[in-house]
């Protein structure tokens, strides 16, 4: 699916709003619910969230402002899903560690948005 840029901004400044309200990263379900209020239903498992997160962070990567979906976790893990380390071997990331990167990464994303 294609998004536009001010798609990917608008989910992204969402996103920023959720931390800053939660302190912490936000959990796939708690974007889905704001995504749905404002008459974008998602659901947070539906292959399109990850889609959606993907062109996120590829957007926000080539503007050097790193992996924004590590941003969004899962609540029971408290970790990006697959997909967010899939993404970041493509974008040649390297990393012996998932968690780690996810957190060395997420605090990098929120010192570039004055999140921390």
């Amino acid at each position: 699916m294609e998004y536009t840029k001010e798609n990917l901004e608008a989910v992204r400044d969402i996103i920023i709003d959720l931390y800053k309200e939660k302190g912490r990263a936000i959990y796939y379900s708690e974007l889905s619910e704001v995504l749905e209020a404002k008459g974008t239903p998602l659901h947070h498992r539906s292959p399109k969230m990850p889609e959606l997160l993907e062109a996120i962070s590829i957007h926000e990567e080539k503007n050097n402002r790193g992996m924004f979906s590590v941003m969004v976790v899962a609540k029971k893990s408290r970790v990006s899903g697959e997909g967010f380390f899939t993404l970041a071997q493509q974008l040649g990331r390297d990393f012996e560690d998932p968690k780690t990167f996810a957190e060395e990464e997420r605090k990098r994303v929120s010192a570039i948005w004055g999140l921390v």
